[in-house]
């Protein structure tokens, strides 16, 4: 099977003026175990805030921290590569996240894939990978990240909800996509 025939789109937005937050609901189901989330072009009206990206359990955003992170982080003007985890940091509330979003006047945007594995089982945590870049033109440099983190419930996710820290997503596309396995 071609590599193209594996992956199914299954929610897609497309944030062309300024919301608050978005949505891809009721777009999760036991049809798929793993799903791929990639979003690009991501810009927010407020500098140097976290887009997260929140699973939904009955089409409601869950709250509070329920993840373990581990991740790897560096700017790239030379910075070197720096660890985060749950020794060091709490929690979290979010299976991913993009760090690091500047305003979208300063040209700046962001990018992120990922995997969302096992979010369709009653018996057994999820777990998520993602890289991150982010491109910050008023410093002329941006951020990498490796992050890793683990739901530590048996939630069976139906959807994503993506929210920036503070201020608005202004422009970014959204795509989720279910990965056939046969």
């Amino acid at each position: 099977m071609a590599i193209n025939n594996a992956f199914v789109l299954v929610a897609s937005h497309e944030v062309t003026s300024t919301t608050a937050s978005v949505n891809l609901s009721n777009c999760m189901s036991s049809t798929y175990d793993t799903y791929y989330f990639v979003a690009t072009n991501v810009k927010v009206d407020t500098n140097q805030v976290t887009v997260r990206v929140i699973p939904k359990v009955s089409d409601t955003a869950k709250t509070g921290t329920f993840t373990n992170e581990a991740s790897r982080y560096s700017n790239m003007a030379g910075g070197s590569m720096g660890n985060r985890d749950n020794g060091t940091y709490a929690t979290r509330d979010y299976i991913m996240q993009i760090p690091y979003v500047e305003n979208v006047t300063t040209g700046a945007n962001a990018f992120i894939e990922g995997w969302i594995m096992n979010s369709q089982s009653s018996s057994h945590n999820t777990y998520s990978a993602s890289s991150v870049l982010t491109s910050q033109e008023t410093t002329s440099y941006g951020y990498r990240y490796l992050q890793n983190n683990e739901d530590d419930s048996t939630d069976v996710y139906d959807g994503l909800y993506i929210v920036a820290s503070s201020g608005n997503i202004e422009a970014g596309k959204f795509q989720l996509f279910g990965l056939r396995t046969s």
